[in-house]
């Protein structure tokens, strides 16, 4: 077993705890934490066998997998229209599978991949990282494995009908984070401005300094600094998500510059 699929029995164990029942019916293949490739990698195997040689140079951190039919089913508003997290674990893929492609040919390939295969924001973002260094090592995984694009449609329903039950969602994606971030022992964690206060990565539980850049009708902000993770200190950065990125190419070439400065600074330590 590989440890990508020891992160995914953490979730399917968490889920069948009777306690945490409510969450079965929400939990799907998009509950695993990673997504696309990793070294060039495919399969949960070959990317641990590369970690054996090599550590992540960035570890981008979504806040969530952005499934409303996972949040209203969790809610008890429908009833679940997905594959279960099991079948994930049983392609033995390190990232997300693209289900509906299984289904239809009958054979697993790799689902949405902003590493490997970037679009629009996600590819600003790796084309600047790529002006720090080439060929950087960088891993996307979701914080939370439940969850839509507005936090309130999810925690604030779910903390109604049980409180106990997000305290223990939070406390448990924060220990799985702080295993992942043990195992892939990132350089640098990015982590998307939104992300609210929940959980152990609130930037309000980090150390950091704001860098702002005027521009013609607004002002791109963003934050670098550190945070603790199981008793070491991390380097982090709080960038505005890909989606956020609609800017102008002079713009964008600005922001750039700016960006490559702070995060090759910590990519360097």
């Amino acid at each position: 077993m590989t440890i990508f699929h020891a992160f995914n029995k953490r979730i399917v164990d968490f889920v069948r705890r009777s306690e945490n029942a409510r969450l079965a019916p929400g939990t799907g293949t998009f509950s695993t934490p990673f997504r696309g490739t990793l070294f060039g990698c495919e399969l949960a195997a070959d990317v641990e066998a590369a970690l054996e040689n090599r550590r992540v140079d960035v570890l981008w951190l979504g806040a969530n997998p952005n499934v409303q039919t996972s949040v209203d089913a969790i809610l008890g508003k429908s009833v679940p229209q997905f594959q279960a997290l099991e079948r994930q674990m049983e392609s033995n893929f390190y990232g997300e599978v693209d289900v509906p492609y299984w289904e239809r040919a009958g054979e697993w390939r790799v689902g949405w991949d902003p590493v490997g295969k970037p679009q629009r924001g996600w590819k600003f973002y790796q084309d600047t990282f790529a002006r720090v260094r080439p060929n950087l090592a960088i891993a996307m995984a979701n914080i939370v494995p439940w969850g839509s694009s507005d936090a309130s449609t999810f925690w604030e329903p779910l903390a109604k009908l049980d409180s106990a039950l997000v305290t223990r969602v939070v406390e448990f994606c924060d220990q799985l984070n702080e295993y992942i971030v043990e195992a892939l022992r990132p350089r640098l964690l990015v982590v998307p401005l939104s992300l609210g206060e929940r959980t152990g990565l609130a930037r309000s539980r980090a150390t950091t300094s704001v860098h702002e850049i005027p521009l013609s009708k607004r002002t791109f902000r963003f934050h670098t600094g550190s945070v603790e993770r199981r008793g070491r200190v991390q380097n982090i950065a709080y960038l505005p998500h890909p989606m956020a990125i609609q800017y102008r190419l002079d713009e964008r070439a600005v922001i750039s510059d700016r960006l490559v400065g702070a995060v090759g600074a910590m990519l360097a330590q």
